[in-house]
């Protein structure tokens, strides 16, 4: 003999599935072709970055890295420092 079944129906399955990921806020869903998106755009700065660096632009050559979210990250931090510190200021209480 079997153990007991711990849901009677696909259906209480499936609700206690989503709830669990309710509950677990690590996951969300996204749109597939949105995201894809945001991952070429960062690919494109990336190899934009890396071949103004090959023409020797200084922000370039302290922007490129391995990874585009390394370049936007480098980018942030490199604009930020730049900011007025006013809007930086404000920027950061929001």
């Amino acid at each position: 003999m079997g153990r007991p079944r711990k849901y009677a129906t696909a259906a209480e399955r499936q609700a206690a599935y989503r709830a669990r990921l309710a509950k677990d806020q690590r996951w969300v869903l996204v749109d597939r072709s949105c995201l894809e998106l945001i991952v070429a755009n960062q690919e494109r700065v990336r190899e934009a970055i890396c071949l103004a660096a090959a023409s020797g632009d200084p922000l370039a050559l302290r922007c490129r890295a391995a990874s585009a979210q390394t370049c936007l990250e480098k980018l942030a931090v490199w604009f930020e420092g730049h900011a007025a510190p006013s809007n930086h200021t404000a920027r950061r209480e929001d």
